[in-house]
């Protein structure tokens, strides 16, 4: 099911979607909820405006479930953090 609703997290089986006027007050709006979002996904022409907006990660459609090597979950380099634990201990 598809839904027009501003909500991050939908239920099971459902996508939240909303219309924007605007990709600066789409950015805006992306700000607000920066702790909760991973990633967007959108077309190169929406990319090249958000881009502008924000500093969230953004992913071509369809790549979302295809990391690649240096793409780090939250943005957090894991390895790197274990490694450096390492060190000062």
């Amino acid at each position: 099911m598809v839904t027009e609703n501003p909500a991050i997290a939908s239920p099971i089986a459902v996508v939240h979607f909303e219309y924007y006027k605007n990709f600066p007050g789409l950015g805006k709006d992306l700000l607000k909820d920066i702790e909760n979002i991973q990633c967007i996904t959108a077309s190169n022409e929406v990319k090249k405006s958000l881009q502008k907006n924000t500093p969230i990660p953004i992913v071509a459609l369809g790549q979302t479930q295809s990391p690649s090597l240096e793409d780090y979950a939250d943005g957090v380099d894991v390895i790197k953090f274990l490694l450096e634990l390492n060190t000062k201990a």
